[in-house]
């Protein structure tokens, strides 16, 4: 009796009440798949509602952007958005965005784009580099290191009536058999994740290098 009274206390001060980080996170696991990152890395993660979702990172520009060009980017990464939103029964898909500015960082950014000319001028038996530290230090004080995070997110609700049913059988087959291997496991202190399969992961999968496509 103790046990359980001490089991609900830790469920209700931190499930229940949504103070426990578990509690407030919608996210699952990693879900492996068929394609891979430039890491060789999983990169799609599922949710607790069967939702799927990939974090696209698009660095800024290396080069000088002038505004012609600069117009064209931005109708082409809306025109990339708008064919996934689209795809389906339009409601496959959404987008959300982050945006990361980081001045403290442009500098060693820039020497590792500059280390190929230092490399150069060494082979060439160039030992004054002063040229290319002033180059160093002035872009280093005008530039900056921006990033822009696109989260594409594949909704588990769209999927077809028959897909649903496949998804949820597939997924109460897992669970079975992570109960059936947990064995001696305490479900109160031991997280349960069990990856989505089936028709959503192809379906997200095929979106993320398509939208990969597009943008390169």
């Amino acid at each position: 009796m103790l046990k359980f009274l001490e089991q609900f206390v830790y469920w209700w001060s931190s499930y229940a009440r949504a103070s426990d980080i578990d509690a407030v996170c919608s996210l699952e696991t990693v879900v492996i798949g068929h394609q891979l990152n430039e890491e060789n890395e999983p990169f799609v993660l599922a949710e607790k509602n069967g939702d799927l979702i990939s974090v696209i990172e698009i660095r800024g520009a290396r080069r000088y952007i002038g505004y012609q060009d600069g117009e064209r980017m931005v109708h082409a990464f809306a025109e990339a958005l708008v064919k996934r939103m689209r795809s389906g029964s339009g409601r496959q898909h959404s987008f959300a965005m982050g945006f990361r500015s980081d001045p403290d960082s442009a500098g060693a950014l820039i020497g590792q784009m500059l280390e190929a000319q230092r490399q150069t001028a060494k082979v060439l038996g160039i030992e004054n580099q002063r040229m290319l530290d002033e180059r160093h230090q002035t872009l280093a004080e005008m530039c900056t290191d921006e990033s822009i995070y696109l989260v594409m997110r594949t909704h588990a609700h769209d999927l077809a009536p028959h897909e649903k049913k496949i998804q949820r059988d597939e997924r109460a087959k897992l669970y079975r058999q992570m109960r059936k291997d947990q064995g001696a496991m305490n479900k109160w202190n031991a997280q349960i994740v069990a990856h989505p399969i089936g028709s959503i992961m192809p379906r997200h999968e095929a979106a993320v290098m398509a939208l990969m496509d597009d943008l390169s």
